[in-house]
Formats: C-alpha cells, structure tokens, sequence
C-alpha cells in the first residue's frame, strides 16, 4: 500500500515539475549529510532497474565487452516463469523505470515477444528503455510488437556504413536503416506510439554531425554515450572534457540495480564489464525478493564505504567511471525545438514527441 501511495504522490510530482526537477531534487538528497554519514537507503526503492532477458549477442562489436579474452559469465536465457516473478515484484514496489540490456541482443530470447507482452500487460509504466542492435527485425514481428510496446526504443547505430560495419563484426547496416524505416512507418498506423531512438557508442568521428542530423531528421531520439577505448570505462578519462581529478560519492548504489539472466543482481554496470568473484553479486531474485536485496547488508556496507570516502575497502575499487563524470548533474539546453540534455558522457537530443513521452513536458 505505501509504495502505491508513495508512486502516485511521485507521478504527480513529475508531472507538475516534470522528470529532470525531480532527478536534480533527488541527487541533492542523495548528498545530504545524513545520507552521507549514515550511508541510509533511498526513498523506498530504487527508481530505475536493468533486466537482462540474455548475454547472448549475434554481433561481436570491437568496443562490447563480450569480446574481452576474461569475458567469464556464463550465458543463458532468463527463465520465462522468473521474469514474470521480477516484473511482478518490480511493479509491486512502484520502481518504473525499466531498461532491457546487459550482455545480449534481447530479440534473441526464444520468448521474447511472450516477455514483452506479459510486461506491457502489467500496467503503464513510467518508461521502459529496450536497446537492440536492429538486426534481428522483420516487418510481422514489428506489426506484432507495436501491438503491446509503447516506450523507448533504443537502436544501436554506430555511423555511418563503413564505420558501423566496421565496428560490428556481423552487422548489415543497410537491414538495420530498413527496419528502423519500417517501424517508423508501420508506428503511423498503430494506436502505440514508441519513442525511436538512435544509440550511438563510439568514438568520435568527423562527419558526427551530419549524422546526428540525418537521424535527427528521422526519429525522435538520439543519444551520444562516448566510448573513449575499446572495452574500457574510465582508462581514457583524461581526455574527457571535464574528467573529474576528485573522487565524489556515487549515487548508482542509491538508484539502480542490474538483475541478469540467471537471477543474480549486481549494483552497477561495472561487474557486468568486468570480471570479479561472487562477492560482486549482491543477491539472487530466486532465492531472496528484490527489496530485501535491496536493504541488504551487501549493498548496505557499498554504500556506507562510498559515503565514508573508502572505495577502495568496497567492490567499487576497481571502478573509474567516476572519473568520467558518471555522477554529474545533467545540463540542459534548447535549439530549434530540440531539447539537449548533457549527463557526463552522454549526451541526448530530444524532439519535441520524445519530450512529451519521455520527460513529460507539454
């Protein structure tokens, strides 16, 4: 009953002061001195939460961490019955911002259209993020999803022919611009409506801004997260413009969860990407629910470690995405009806659709 209450004097909020406010009022709590001493739990729950439907990709893109030599987790598909089971909890704690992502193509799932449907039947959430590499689209499937998904979905394009088919061993570019095409033009004719979004992750090039334009011109999102080294976070991060020299607390411990195909539940990205020992794995949605992961003493004594400025006594040891400035406040500016939004290294363009749906502006 509480997390109903708190979801609706939540949804309220965002939509009288819309998301950002409430995300800039929310990372000031996180910094306060109580939160900072005591190391205390966030309001409730986390307020974003990543699912891994598999690890299984059929690409082997130069920057992904799959192509890592210490690549070590096992792969699989997540069990059908289990994600009804996370997506029951997810939503019974009022957490409503989902991504699908990890270490796979999640269009690869044997059930994946089953997936989609039991998740958009649950209830309206505030947004849902599926990432896809494009390739695995065909118009029936496409007519058949867009009878169930209404939120984000996040093509990952990384320029140009040459330079995408470069990059990804594996990808026909031009399959990919077709089948974008197609939702595009199939979305017209369907009472939903997804956000389309480009995801470009790569270095920089020199013809960018033609195709941020191009794009721009196409769909309704596009966002820019920089990859600075191959299979690397942080390694690079001087040549960040703004590389943060000072260690600042993080809030991810405070804000987001991953939960992987087999049911284990990390507290960041950063052991996904990197090899560790079980000691990086803070729960098991099998064997424990997600709020008692949640307020567990795993994630407990993370937090407590970061706020007492001792990250090195913590899994966060290892980590340099701070550096890169993972923690930064997001910067906002409009242009031509386009809304750029700066946070760290990712940099997001939204048209005016995109910032009715997403942000909830009018």
């Amino acid at each position: 009953m509480i997390h109903k209450i708190y979801q609706k004097a939540r949804d309220q909020a965002i939509k009288t002061l819309g998301y950002n406010t409430i995300y800039k009022y929310y990372y000031g709590v996180l910094q306060h001195p109580l939160y900072v001493k005591y190391a205390l739990p966030p309001p409730l729950m986390s307020s974003w939460a990543a699912i891994e439907l598999t690890n299984i990709c059929n690409l082997r893109c130069s920057f992904c961490h799959h192509q890592k030599k210490n690549y070590a987790r096992k792969k699989g598909f997540i069990d059908f019955e289990l994600f009804k089971k996370v997506i029951d909890q997810l939503s019974d704690y009022g957490i409503d911002n989902l991504t699908f992502n990890g270490g796979g193509e999640s269009l690869m799932h044997p059930n994946f259209i089953d997936c989609i449907r039991y998740l958009c039947s649950k209830k309206k959430w505030r947004n849902i993020r599926l990432n896809t590499n494009g390739m695995l689209w065909t118009r029936d499937l496409i007519k058949e999803f867009l009878q169930y998904y209404d939120y984000q979905l996040s093509f990952s394009v990384q320029g140009f022919k040459n330079l995408d088919e470069d990059y990804r061993v594996g990808i026909d570019h031009d399959k990919v611009v077709e089948n974008i095409n197609i939702f595009l033009e199939e979305r017209k004719n369907s009472k939903k409506k997804p956000v389309i979004d480009i995801f470009y992750v790569s270095k920089p090039q020199e013809d960018y801004k033609k195709f941020l334009d191009y794009w721009l011109d196409k769909v309704d999102l596009f966002t820019s997260a920089l990859c600075f080294s191959e299979n690397s976070e942080g390694g690079n991060a001087q040549k960040i413009e703004g590389y943060n020299e000072e260690r600042k607390i993080c809030q991810i411990p405070w804000n987001n969860f991953w939960i992987t195909w087999n049911g284990d539940v990390y507290i960041c990205e950063h052991f996904l990407l990197h090899p560790h020992n079980g000691d990086s794995v803070i729960g098991n949605v099998k064997e424990q629910t997600i709020k008692d992961i949640w307020g567990g003493e795993k994630i407990k004594n993370i937090r407590l470690g970061l706020t007492q400025a001792k990250p090195g006594k913590t899994l966060c040891n290892t980590c340099e995405r701070w550096k890169i400035g993972c923690v930064s406040k997001p910067k906002e500016t409009l242009e031509n009806n386009v809304k750029k939004i700066e946070y760290g290294t990712m940099t997001q363009y939204y048209k005016p659709f995109a910032r009715q749906k997403l942000l909830n502006e009018t």
